[in-house]
């Protein structure tokens, strides 16, 4: 069920999102897919909020070709998407709504902000 109104502040946004980012960057040094792992997940699912709300930019780019044959994933697509925060968002004073207009439903956004909570260790309030 999805809350109107349900809100976190920017400025916090901008920690989750940099805080999952920090360890799915740990994951690849790792070795381990850059896509698998809770903080790959959440951070999945927060870029898409924040897409949503104009606070994240999705981006793609080519690979390198020596990227494709090490990984082999040579039959694949040579793009990545990626994102960025959108440097003309008011992080300091806006909000990002967890409830934005979602077209497949609406859904609970309390379960996702309390597992970014955990893994992040950064309190929605800042």
């Amino acid at each position: 069920m999805s809350k109107a109104g349900r809100f976190i502040p920017a400025r916090v946004f901008f920690r989750w999102w940099q805080h999952l980012h920090e360890l799915k960057q740990q994951d690849a040094a790792h070795d381990a897919p850059a896509d698998s792992g809770e903080a790959g997940d959440l951070l999945s699912h927060l870029e898409d909020i924040g897409h949503a709300n104009g606070a994240v930019h999705h981006w793609r780019r080519l690979r390198e070709r020596s990227a494709l044959r090490r990984t082999g994933d040579g039959a694949g697509s040579p793009a990545l998407f990626t994102s960025t925060l959108n440097p003309d968002f008011d992080w300091k004073h806006g909000e990002v709504s967890f409830a934005p207009d979602h077209p497949y439903g609406s859904f609970d956004p309390e379960p996702l902000i309390a597992a970014i909570v955990q893994v992040t260790g950064i309190p929605e309030t800042g």
